[in-house]
């Protein structure tokens, strides 16, 4: 018996035992959106005590220095809060100066510093009362870092300095002489922003953003780069995003960042920004194309840090979700090789990040579909699609989805000649619905392909190749599916491409059933 005899045998049995069901609207599915959490942080007391000794040297401050010296050294508890009131009190400005030492050493306490007990105090509107106090820069960089610190606690009492007028005060301090003065306001500013979206948009209302990114398109000094690009990333994160309207202006100083540092941390502050400003609509998928950054971009890929290589590969995801002149922005600069190196990471959320990348591009025309397959990146994905774990596969998944659905009939056959269908039926054994839909919509949109073939060589070839890998028989089990889009799904395939109907003779279309499988 030959192979063609024997599978429309199996057709015919198929036919009597196949139960009729719902018609399925195919529809295209995009990947959910990855989020991070907002980010604050407190400043401990030893990592800033050289830069703070340091502005007790300037101008006439000079002669307070071993004072204040010898206080710093001191520590400070819960039971110096009464002389520490006391001292933020006097009319004394020394006083003041080492009441404030005193509450930013307390604040900084590691691991439990008490800052409910301090705002209960009553301290927090005379700290904020002393960032008004321009005559005395000592005295607002103290105060800025421990409203910084207190920022760094609970929402609630972020609100309390908020609802002190304390982020307008930070914003004014940007435009400090003191560039410790200007770093601390924007740690507090970062903090705040970094609380909740309600309070990043407080501090976007209160415009912050333009004299931070004038500070971050001037300075050589790399501390305020470093904590600047940390603030502008809390800035521009969160869900609901910020307004575009908002954030647009970080755009040009992010460029700036990005092409002319070297530094880790602000790169990975600084990409991640960008990754977040660029999610969303073409609109803001064009300002980020137009600032020149794709070429840094795609060099940066290929950073040995993941860290790095997340965001940029985010952001690079995000624009070729924009129009096929964006996509193929990102191929003429070369993204291609680094995805293809990306995707045998030894690390888990790599390989996934850059499936996600990766079948956006799939999304494409049918030469950027082209184009992964000229570049192995589809062979890998679908050695990948076989063999890596879950989480990687459902994005890989997408990759192959999308393939199918946009490219023509010479990328599927290219396709399905490297191995494309016998990881997509693996996948017909998971348990996880979105997978086995994407799978199926994969499978179909192959055998679509294979009834343009078909008019040409007599028959579906894709059809005959499913048949023999038992590929039919997986995508029938289906129909018994509980979840009612999966069973929908493959019982169309099986009507659709295999002329099974539920024994009143009728098959549907036979324009659309290869010819060996009419009966």
């Amino acid at each position: 018996m030959s192979d063609d005899e024997g599978f429309n045998e199996r057709i015919e049995e198929r036919r009597r035992n196949f139960k009729k069901g719902l018609d399925f609207a195919d529809a295209k599915r995009r990947r959910e959106n990855h989020h991070e959490e907002l980010r604050k942080k407190g400043r401990n007391d030893d990592i800033m005590k050289r830069r703070s000794l340091k502005l007790l040297c300037e101008g006439n401050m000079q002669a307070q220095d071993n004072l204040v010296s010898e206080w710093e050294k001191k520590k400070f508890g819960l039971a110096d809060l009464h002389t520490l009131i006391m001292k933020i009190n006097s009319n004394d400005d020394m006083e003041l100066l080492l009441g404030t030492i005193g509450f930013r050493k307390l604040l900084s306490i590691a691991g439990n510093p008490p800052i409910q007990q301090v705002i209960d105090a009553n301290v927090v509107p005379k700290l904020i009362e002393f960032l008004t106090r321009f005559d005395n820069p000592k005295l607002q960089y103290e105060a800025s870092w421990a409203l910084t610190n207190i920022a760094s606690g609970t929402q609630s009492q972020t609100m309390v300095i908020i609802e002190k007028g304390a982020i307008s005060l930070f914003v004014k301090l940007l435009s400090s002489n003191h560039y410790v003065v200007q770093e601390q306001a924007m740690w507090a500013l970062g903090n705040i922003a970094g609380d909740a979206e309600e309070c990043r948009d407080l501090v976007l209302d209160a415009n912050a953003l333009e004299p931070l990114c004038e500070i971050l398109m001037q300075t050589q000094n790399i501390n305020l780069v470093k904590n600047g690009a940390w603030t502008l990333s809390n800035l521009c994160r969160g869900k609901p995003a910020p307004l575009f309207s908002k954030v647009k202006k970080a755009i040009p100083c992010l460029a700036h960042i990005i092409k002319t540092s070297t530094d880790e941390e602000i790169l990975i502050d600084a990409c991640w920004a960008l990754s977040y400003i660029s999610d969303g609509s073409e609109v803001r998928i064009n300002a980020v194309v137009k600032s020149g950054l794709t070429p840094r971009l795609v060099e940066l890929l290929s950073n040995q840090l993941i860290a790095i290589q997340i965001p940029c590969l985010r952001t690079l995801g995000n624009i070729v979700t924009g129009s096929e002149e964006q996509t193929q922005l990102v191929i003429n600069n070369g993204a291609l090789a680094p995805l293809l190196e990306l995707l045998h990471s030894p690390k888990r959320p790599m390989r996934r990040e850059t499936c996600w990348t990766i079948s956006n591009i799939a999304a494409g025309t049918p030469t950027q579909i082209q184009s992964l397959i000229d570049t192995n990146i589809m062979s890998k994905v679908i050695e990948m699609l076989g063999k890596d774990r879950l989480d990687v596969q459902k994005e890989a998944v997408w990759v192959l989805s999308n393939a199918a659905s946009g490219g023509n009939l010479a990328s599927i056959d290219t396709l399905v000649e490297i191995g494309a269908l016998d990881p997509l039926l693996g996948l017909l054994e998971e348990q996880d619905p979105r997978v086995l839909v994407v799978s199926l919509e994969a499978i179909e949109m192959v055998l679509k392909a294979g009834q343009e073939a078909a008019k040409v060589q007599g028959e579906n070839p894709y059809a005959l190749k499913l048949d023999q890998i038992d590929g039919i028989s997986k995508i029938e089990q289906l129909q018994t599916h509980e979840n009612n889009e999966i069973y929908k799904k493959a019982f169309h395939i099986i009507e659709t491409y295999f002329g099974i109907d539920d024994g009143s003779g009728e098959t549907g279309d036979d324009s659309v059933i290869p010819s060996f499988f009419q009966i």
